[in-house]
């Protein structure tokens, strides 16, 4: 069957006509070096091989002759499409093999508008990124849309460091997400930014996974301060690195003194060992920032905040009558609890003008029936909720009692905004406060459109099922898009 397939695809190859954006798949099937040099002849003669044409050769294992077939493939080749993909990830290629692609980019001046390489999940080191990097120097010929994939393999600073000043001055894409880069590959980043003056409308930095410290992110932190004219769109994705409270307190000087950050900036920060010194520092910046941007975005998730952050970040919120539409804060699986939903509950009571699609995870936390009380009874409160409010409570431990009462606050307030989100999955909810939540459903006429309660992962049986499901057909009134979701609970299949 495994080469009844492989010979299928091979003979739609030779096909005169293929249409566009055909993809050649032949993810982990084993494929044979003969079979590959066949597939390489046809790269390299075919007439009229398609736009969006894609070859998927991952999890194949494919050795240095095969690697040599493509790279002859290409490197020869005048008339690929205008816009190509190759995926190789996941093949245990090394330095030696990805020389060989090296070469082939290196000589080939005819590569087409939009050439993408996916070295993902390979073996690849320094000596292999500073081969590439050599190619992309030597090829001046190379298209505006020029991007390779690294992600995933074993580059340091030294290889890190010659891609960026191959890559970055020239606008081509490198990706090197989750490999062993510290601070003076963050350093170089910084340096190659500064000197950029036509960044890209929907620019992004991202050094997720790697050993980045508070030195790289303080020299990230000052390119970005030099661009007086930062693009649309700015991410910065340092999740998963070593920034700690002094990286983090770099970044909210930037948040708090740079009065024009971009629509859409999002920082991410998860896991870096961030205590409520970098939690309070970052919330006092957003506090004192009333010129925040749209989509203005924060991430902190599995770090070591505790309500000691959350407080700063309600008075930011309770103080701040110019919150950016979007705004957004993730701080699911840190050490909160009903403490931070008390100073949480008190801001949104005040703060009448909280801001279109206002949202914060907290998920994965130490939260109780306490704390999604008070939160609940300010959501009861507040009348002037505006569209997309969102709140995320899953994996708590908030139970019925939590749950009662966002029925009561469901039934009590007729001004909820549209598109209204509850998530409290996994929270040791059952059939009382299912019922409830049926009640409180069945009372109100006034439910907004798009209301959406997620009570996945929880204890209730076909009891409670029944329950809500005769609520929502007793309410005539009932909105459009209005859902509760209720898979994987204790005796209920995925719905």
């Amino acid at each position: 069957m495994l080469f009844k397939y492989i010979k299928d695809i091979i003979d739609k190859l030779m096909s005169p006509v293929l249409p566009k954006g055909f993809i050649v798949n032949l993810y982990g099937h084993q494929i044979s070096i003969e079979n590959l040099k066949t597939l390489g002849k046809i790269i390299k003669y075919h007439p009229n091989l398609p736009e969006g044409f894609s070859i998927i050769l991952s999890g194949n294992k494919i050795g240095l002759s095969g690697l040599s077939v493509l790279a002859n493939a290409i490197e020869d080749n005048k008339s690929l499409p205008t816009s190509f993909y190759i995926s190789l990830n996941d093949n245990e290629i090394d330095d030696i093999g990805v020389r060989l692609i090296a070469e082939a980019i290196k000589y080939n001046k005819n590569l087409p508008q939009r050439f993408n390489i996916d070295f993902r999940n390979n073996l690849i080191g320094d000596a292999g990124a500073i081969a590439l990097a050599s190619a992309v120097k030597h090829n001046r010929s190379l298209p505006k849309d020029f991007a390779i994939f690294l992600e995933k393999n074993h580059i340091g600073d030294s290889g890190a460091i010659a891609l960026i000043n191959s890559f970055i001055p020239n606008g081509f894409k490198i990706y090197l997400d989750d490999n062993n880069i510290s601070d003076s590959g963050a350093i170089a980043l910084a340096s190659a930014i500064k000197k950029e003056t036509n960044l890209p409308v929907d620019f992004k930095v991202s050094l997720y996974g790697n050993s980045v410290g508070p030195k790289g992110v303080k020299e990230l932190v000052e390119s970005i301060n030099c661009i007086k004219n930062l693009p649309l769109s700015f991410v910065l994705d340092l999740e998963r690195n070593q920034i700690k409270d002094d990286g983090v307190l770099a970044l909210a000087e930037l948040i708090e003194k740079k009065k024009s950050l971009p629509h859409g900036f999002s920082v991410y920060l998860g896991e870096n060992d961030i205590s409520d010194i970098g939690g309070i520092g970052l919330f006092q910046a957003i506090k004192n920032n009333l010129n925040l941007p749209e989509l203005f975005r924060i991430y902190l998730s599995s770090n070591e905040l505790s309500d000691l952050s959350v407080k700063e970040l309600a008075e930011a919120i309770k103080d701040n009558y110019n919150l950016p539409d979007g705004f957004h804060v993730d701080l699911s699986s840190n050490n909160i609890g009903d403490s931070g939903m008390n100073f949480l509950s008190q801001a949104i009571i005040s703060n009448p003008n909280l801001p279109y699609n206002f949202s914060i995870n907290f998920g994965y936390n130490q939260i109780g029936a306490n704390g999604a009380k008070d939160l609940f009874d300010a959501i009861k409160h507040n009348t002037r909720l505006l569209y997309g409010f969102r709140i995320d409570l899953g994996h708590n431990q908030i139970g019925n009692t939590g749950l009662v009462k966002l029925a009561n606050a469901i039934k009590s307030n007729p001004n909820l905004p549209k598109s209204f989100h509850i998530n409290l999955t996994a929270n040791s909810i059952n059939d009382m406060g299912a019922t409830a939540l049926a009640e409180a459903i069945n009372n109100n006429s006034h439910l907004p459109e798009g209301l959406s309660i997620n009570l996945r992962l929880n204890e209730i049986t076909s009891v409670g099922f029944n329950e809500l499901s005769l609520a929502v057909k007793e309410n005539k009134n009932l909105p459009k898009g209005f859902k509760i979701e209720l898979g994987y609970n204790h005796t209920l299949r995925k719905y």
